[in-house]
């Protein structure tokens, strides 16, 4: 297919028996432009832009190239290319007819270095005006970028034509020409809004936003958002700003700065509203005037592994207007997390599994049965134990005698004949009283072996041990006197 429009296949070769092809100009990835005459009117030089075979078997892309033509040619504004013819050849071959310019494109005099502050007001002004003139007629370009401002020479002066209109949007349209899920347009000057995908949303401020990041790039002399690839490219336009401009030229006043940030601002509702404000606001900066309303920079994010790459590579210029279609990946890539982060989903959602179970067993397990607490036993004084009333003696008859053994005899049998003392027996224990009595103190005899208790009771209660006392030792009966008479002696016990 590419064979098709080699220009040695071209050059002189005759359009519609009208247009005759004299050199070659450019090639592009969607086809060429060549330098063409009119063939009845001599001296009518033309620029011939042929769109490649291949692309014009597409309906959507052949639409495209149409549309340029209908709109250069309905809007005839000095600083839009102009367009004169449009046609397709019997072999399938579509072409445009535009007026030849002869100068170089933006892209070219960025190159050479940054551009002066007074030479990017003038050439703004005239960008502003064309897109101003294709925005009151509802037409939005979405796809501006220095390759397509052309700064051609007119005598001694140079005038700015705005080129390629194929991927412009007609607002209120019911005819659609390009894919709603598709990104069109170049990811390095889309505004957050198309590069997002919201197509409904799009009007003369994603101009905007695009003419800031070119005014950007004028004056340091880099893109605004410069990446390696389309996809870091558009990660940067949604989510980072670009430093401002007076930080990398000190002899850019800050009021320069503050009408780029505003004209690039992200939320589509705090940018400046029209392109012709933008080129007024630049010019009262170039004299220090700062504008009103300048929306605060965008917080700083973590860098992603897109950016870092960006930063990491080179910033490249992205394709000539004439390239590979320019259909960028779909804006579901800025969506999409990094890929070193692919378990953070998963490792969520588990985690967020297991609590939910681990609190649905918790609020299942049966309450715990509390029983009562066992009321403390009452406080029970020491039982008071009155001690044993001495055992009485036993009487004694006075008996006569009539010898000092014989008196010793008849002790003997009296305490031969004296009852054994019962043991003691453990008292019924009493009433606790308010106050009560103190406990004798034991004599200082050794106590005797106490005898077996009974069996506690389930819940007993500490019994006291109760010191018998010792008994009382019989008095021991002093010696009879020595016998005077026969009387006799009365023995008490």
């Amino acid at each position: 297919m590419a064979e098709s429009i080699k220009p040695e296949l071209l050059v002189g070769r005759e359009l519609q028996e009208m247009y005759r092809v004299i050199r070659p100009i450019s090639r592009g990835g969607m086809g060429a432009i060549f330098e063409a005459v009119h063939v009845r009117l001599a001296g009518k030089r033309f620029a011939l832009k042929v769109l490649h075979p291949s692309f014009a078997e597409d309906p959507e892309l052949l639409a495209r190239f149409r549309r340029e033509a209908e709109i250069c040619s309905a809007l005839g504004h000095e600083n839009i290319v102009q367009v004169h013819d449009f046609n397709v050849t019997g072999d399938g071959m579509a072409y445009l007819v535009m007026e030849l310019l002869d100068g170089e494109d933006l892209a070219a005099r960025i190159k050479r270095g940054p551009m002066s502050l007074e030479e990017t007001v003038r050439i703004v002004a005239e960008t502003a005006s064309a897109l101003d003139a294709a925005h009151k007629a509802q037409v939005v370009h979405r796809d501006l970028k220095p390759q397509n401002i052309f700064i051609c020479k007119r005598g001694a002066r140079e005038i700015v034509k705005v080129l390629d209109f194929g991927v412009s949007k007609i607002l209120d349209s019911s005819t659609v020409v390009t894919r709603e899920h598709a990104l069109v347009g170049t990811p390095h000057y889309m505004a957050p809004e198309q590069a997002d995908g919201r197509v409904h949303e799009i009007d003369g401020r994603t101009d905007v936003f695009a003419l800031g990041a070119i005014v950007w790039e004028m004056l340091s002399g880099k893109m605004a958002f410069a990446a390696p690839n389309h996809s870091a490219a558009l990660y940067k336009v949604v989510f980072v700003d670009p430093p401002d401009v007076h930080t990398l030229r000190p002899d850019v006043p800050p009021a320069v700065s503050a009408v780029l940030r505003r004209a690039m601002a992200k939320n589509r509702a705090a940018r400046t509203a029209s392109v012709l404000e933008v080129a007024r606001e630049l010019e009262a900066a170039a004299r220090g005037m700062m504008p009103d309303n300048v929306p605060p920079r965008e917080p700083t994010l973590a860098p992603s592994p897109l950016e870092v790459a960006a930063t990491a590579a080179p910033a490249t210029q992205p394709p000539p207007a004439s390239s590979a279609p320019r259909v960028s990946p779909t804006v579901a890539i800025l969506r999409e997390p990094p890929k070193k982060l692919w378990w953070l989903p998963p490792v969520a959602i588990s985690v967020i599994a297991i609590g939910g179970a681990t609190a649905f067993l918790l609020l299942r397990r049966p309450e715990p049965v509390r029983r009562p607490a066992p009321k403390p036993a009452p406080a029970v004084a020491p039982p008071v134990v009155a001690a044993p009333a001495p055992t009485p003696m036993p009487s004694a008859e006075p008996v006569i005698v009539a010898s000092f053994e014989e008196a010793a005899a008849v002790l003997r049998k009296r305490l031969a004949s004296r009852p054994a003392r019962p043991a003691a027996q453990p008292e019924a224990q009493k009433e606790p009283e308010a106050q009560p009595q103190p406990q004798p103190e034991p004599a200082p005899q050794p106590p005797p072996e106490p005898e077996p208790q009974p069996q506690p009771e389930p819940q007993p209660q500490p019994q006291p041990v109760v010191t018998q006392p010792a008994p009382q030792p019989a008095p021991t009966p002093a010696p009879p006197p020595p016998p005077k008479k026969k009387t006799g002696t009365i023995f008490d016990n």
